[in-house]
């Protein structure tokens, strides 16, 4: 099972110290687990399944666990391929940021 940074850093601290509290454990799992749901959906242009969470707008941007879209590798990269994503919605006809918000509330 993988570990978050935060469980790795109160590893590394070593003595049995919660560098968190509670409720940014919680937010962690939080978003770790949306993550997992999304990465277990299809693509939203092919279908495939696993995907990998597609952060729009990208995280260089503000992009948080909250704007999370399933895209398979080949059109993940596609996406930073492109660099805009009002290019890569014209093309497929699919507005990322809205599938995310979508997805987020769906999970809610």
């Amino acid at each position: 099972m993988r570990t978050t940074i935060h469980e790795d850093l109160r590893k590394y601290q070593g003595h049995g110290e919660d560098l968190f509290t509670p409720d940014e454990t919680n937010r962690e799992k939080d978003r770790s687990m949306h993550a997992e749901r999304v990465r277990a959906m299809g693509c939203l242009v092919c279908g495939r399944s696993p995907s990998d969470p597609h952060h729009e707008p990208p995280r260089s941007r503000g992009g948080s666990a909250k704007n999370l879209a399933p895209l398979c590798r080949k059109h993940h990269r596609q996406r930073h391929a492109l660099g805009s994503a009002a290019m890569f919605a014209h093309y497929y006809r699919i507005d990322l940021g809205a599938e995310a918000s979508r997805i987020w509330e769906e999970a809610q």
